[in-house]
């Protein structure tokens, strides 16, 4: 019979719409009453399961239930209408482990989930995962103050406990934001097109956001952290990043702090000096494990 580590390294994962699910092993320790017991992993642009899943196991062994849900870069052209339908599927299966507020269909205990977000897709991803679940689209005005009027200060729909944000959330300047899209093609003809293509988005998203106001998208995005529909702001946050990374800035995770800090908001931050995006669990396991381990104690406490 295998070890619960070794159980843990090889989940049978329940395949939904969107998202996969993967319960602890037989002989994981049992989470505390009250306490989160479910992860929900939200991938980083384009990630694979096969390495998004890398990050399972650890919690697996540790009797935490896991969701996985990857975040594709067509999400950056496609409508809000058609994203809010394509995570409905997610949002039901989130349902009938117990985490939405309010479910009519759910009758047992009722559950709340740590949110582990990679990169600005995994962000992007989760803002309209919670859009599926019924967040209200927050206002320009709330996102750039932090002042959310009565309409918008719905009890959040998807129950978060914590987030442990890993690389996110960034800006979206210029030569990350292409870098982001086109680091990973090979082919140099392929390479030139997507140059093109992640300009084209630029430039639209930034014309949009000057024509409405708006904004940076990302750091719309990013607001998600410090939006009382989305989780107290007693809430534990852990933000891991790295002084290399070069698609979400070091600027841009202070910046993302200060924001938390004036709005009420707590967070705990570990940086490292030489991993590069999303590298840093690969590049520090121990430690990167560790600080984790330090979020989650506050509910064994």
């Amino acid at each position: 019979m295998p070890s619960v580590a070794e159980a843990a390294a090889a989940p049978d994962w329940e395949v939904y719409d969107r998202i996969s699910i993967a319960r602890p092993p037989s002989g994981a320790p049992a989470i505390k009453e009250g306490s989160p017991s479910f992860i929900l992993i939200m991938g980083w642009m384009n990630g694979s399961f096969r390495y998004v899943s890398k990050y399972a196991p650890w919690y697996l062994e540790r009797g935490y239930t896991v969701g996985i849900v990857l975040s594709e870069s067509e999400n950056f052209y496609m409508s809000e209408a058609d994203l809010i339908a394509k995570y409905k599927g997610v949002v039901t299966a989130l349902e009938q482990y117990g985490l939405l507020n309010g479910s009519e269909t759910y009758t047992g205990p009722r559950k709340s989930c740590i949110i582990h977000v990679f990169s600005n897709g995994g962000v992007s991803a989760l803002h309209f995962v919670l859009r599926a679940a019924g967040m209200p689209q927050p206002t320009v005005h709330s996102v750039q103050t932090g002042e959310f009027p009565e309409a918008e200060r719905v009890p959040p729909s998807l129950a978060i406990a914590g987030v442990i944000a890993d690389s996110c959330p960034g800006h979206g300047d210029f030569v990350p934001t292409v870098k982001a899209f086109t680091g990973s093609l090979r082919n140099p003809v392929v390479w030139a097109i997507g140059i093109v293509l992640a300009t084209g988005l630029f430039v639209g998203y930034r014309c949009y956001g000057a024509l409405t106001k708006s904004g940076d998208p990302l750091i719309f995005f990013g607001s998600l952290f410090s939006n009382p529909s989305v989780l107290e702001p007693s809430a534990p946050q852990l933000y891991l990043h790295s002084a290399k990374d070069d698609l979400v800035l070091e600027s841009h995770i202070e910046a993302h702090l200060e924001r938390l800090q004036t709005r009420g908001f707590s967070a705990q931050v570990r940086k490292w000096e030489d991993s590069g995006h999303v590298r840093l669990m690969k590049d520090h396991p121990d430690e990167y494990w560790e600080a984790v381990s330090a979020l989650l104690a506050k509910w064994a406490a």
